[in-house]
Order: C-alpha cells, then sequence, then structure tokens
C-alpha cells in the first residue's frame, strides 16, 4: 500500500523533472537562435 505522503513525493519528483525538461528546452532555443542554426540540431547536441 501507498501512502498519501509518498504519492506526493512521487508527484513532486514528476513536477520537478517536468520543469528541468522546460528549462533545457528553453536554453537549447536561446543559444541555437543566438548561433544561429535548427532548433532541432540543438536538441540533438543535447543528448
Amino acid at each position: 500500500m501507498t501512502s498519501k505522503h509518498q504519492e506526493g513525493g512521487n508527484v513532486l519528483i514528476i513536477v520537478e523533472i517536468a520543469i528541468g525538461l522546460l528549462l533545457v528546452a528553453s536554453l537549447v532555443g536561446i543559444v541555437t537562435q543566438r548561433l544561429r542554426f535548427p532548433y532541432t540540431v540543438g536538441l540533438v547536441l543535447n543528448q
């Protein structure tokens, strides 16, 4: 059985991961715009 505390912790981890991914995507967008190459190339190079 999972407690509500444990479920809340899982949701928090998922939210943190989502925010982290959005931050990475934003940074890649800024860098690719400044370097003037396609956004998709920046995402591939980010991996």
